[in-house]
């Protein structure tokens, strides 16, 4: 029996493998995960535009729920997948759920880089890191670094 799709990380490359897939008949089902509780966006916009308040969240979303309902993608957020196994095609997600695949999508794209300094900076200041449209980070976070 067809298992379907399951694609890692639901960033640009993921949210346009999926649309892509539907776009070129592909009628089995399709998962699309991420760890990020935020539906796929535009990150360019995110620390431009959005950190200034000049653009939206919904304008830097790269996909409406409409979209992914009607191409009948199913949106998995907020999980991390733990494991893959490809002998048994299965990829198991921090939440202890598993998901069995026939093509499995590596698009997980890139995170940065946090020197060892980087916690003890964090945690002493008012610095820290901000790479998601959420609602906390429109708090403005700079360094107290002179």
């Amino acid at each position: 029996m067809p298992e379907g799709t399951v694609i890692v990380g639901a960033s640009l490359a993921g949210i346009r493998t999926a649309s892509d897939l539907r776009k070129e008949g592909y009628d089995g089902s399709i998962t699309l995960i991420g760890d990020e509780p935020e539906k796929p966006y535009d990150r360019p916009p995110l620390s431009k535009g959005f950190l200034s308040g000049k653009d939206s969240a919904e304008s830097i979303s790269l996909c409406s729920d409409s979209d992914i309902s009607d191409q009948g993608i199913d949106l998995v957020l907020g999980t991390k997948v733990q494991s893959v196994d490809a002998d048994r095609r299965i990829v198991t997600m921090d939440s202890g759920d598993s998901l069995n695949f026939d093509n499995l999508v590596a698009a997980t794209g890139a995170g940065c880089i946090r020197p060892p300094w980087f916690r003890q900076l964090a945690a002493s200041t008012s610095f820290a890191p901000w790479r998601t449209p959420s609602p906390y980070g429109r708090r403005c976070r700079t360094s107290t670094l002179s």
